[in-house]
């Protein structure tokens, strides 16, 4: 027919062809790490509450996945906590970034496992369970840190929280004469730093040589470069599918940009400009840890799926609905593509 366009069925053929083809070379047989005799199946989801120590938690379980998976005890949980204030002790990053959301993150995770292998690990029941003001504390600082990290935080806000705490009247004075946000940033901080060495004090006596674990001698290996760049997702994609060879391999723990978990499918939250010495985060990005414990096909789309285990216990109502949570655990199966677009940095032990 005049003036109509035949498009060439061989073109056709062979665009089915490759894609086919491309799809059957990606490797994304189901493995699962909690499946019976997997390295995860003992490694239970926590929940960080308000702390910024995702990173911290990623690095526990990191930890307890190889330790339970080499014959440690499968009862034997270490703490996250502990984790940061191991950081905290023995690197640039003071206590107060190691437990709040400002210095530390992902690149921390092989020092924690390098402090770890000279001072050992603490039982995170040890450390939940001890009857002292460990808790209090923590909570104060829970409290503290999160008004320290947001940019909203106000002098009346602050005061408020001085008094329901029952701070000194001078604190709460101090406070209410600070004129800048720095100025009340500067207070609050001053009234935070004898808790964090209370703190440390008391976690230091909990968590003593005598009862700590060895860690052995494990290696921790992270991802070329400081960062990842965007323009190598899908190497890290193949890369990441690579190493969930079967249930006996060990989770990869990732720093990623934490709002795709909330914006679903199309978010975007690196900058694809940034090379491996720049952090590629946008401002949007809300970098976060969690660790890949699996992969599989999504049974509607056929597209590739990492199994997730995140540190915000095993609610489902805070994820998008693009992403399927698993109820009774709170683990999240993400699309392998939309995840490794958004990933700037891996460890794993060996």
């Amino acid at each position: 027919m005049a003036g109509k366009f035949h498009f060439p069925f061989w073109l056709i053929a062979l665009a089915l062809l490759t894609s086919a083809t491309a799809f059957a070379a990606e490797d994304c047989s189901e493995v699962r790490l909690d499946a019976p005799g997997g390295t995860m199946e003992h490694v239970p989801v926590r929940d960080q509450g308000n702390l910024g120590d995702c990173y911290a938690v990623a690095e526990a379980e990191l930890v307890d996945a190889y330790r339970k998976s080499h014959g440690g005890s499968i009862a034997f949980n270490s703490s996250a906590i502990d984790g940061t204030v191991q950081l905290g002790l023995h690197s640039k990053v003071g206590l107060i970034d190691s437990l709040g959301y400002t210095d530390a993150g992902s690149d921390d995770v092989c020092d924690i496992v390098r402090d770890q292998k000279k001072t050992g690990l603490c039982d995170e029941k040890v450390v939940e369970e001890n009857p002292s003001t460990l808790a209090q504390d923590l909570d104060f600082l829970n409290q503290s840190y999160d008004i320290l990290t947001d940019p909203k935080s106000n002098r009346k806000g602050v005061q408020k929280f001085l008094k329901k705490e029952s701070c000194g009247e001078d604190d709460v004075e101090s406070a209410s004469l600070a004129t800048t946000q720095a100025e009340l940033m500067a207070v609050l901080k001053s009234i935070t730093r004898p808790v964090e060495a209370q703190f440390l004090r008391e976690l230091s006596g909990i968590c003593s040589r005598a009862i700590r674990r060895p860690l052995g001698n494990v290696s921790c290996e992270k991802n070329r470069g400081d960062y990842i760049p965007l323009s190598e997702h899908e190497k890290t994609k193949a890369f990441l599918l690579s190493m969930l060879r079967n249930a006996k391999s060990q989770p990869i723990a990732i720093g990623y940009c934490g709002n795709l978990l909330y914006k679903g499918q199309n978010y975007e939250g690196l900058d694809s400009t940034a090379d491996r010495s720049e952090n590629p985060e946008r401002d949007d990005c809300d970098g976060h840890d969690s660790l890949i414990i699996g992969k599989g096909r999504d049974p509607k789309t056929g597209r590739c799926s990492f199994l997730i285990q995140n540190s915000w216990g095993t609610d489902c109502s805070q994820y998008s609905g693009d992403w399927v949570c698993e109820k009774k655990t709170g683990k999240i199966w993400v699309d392998a593509d939309v995840l490794s677009r958004n990933i700037d940095q891996y460890h794993y032990l060996k």
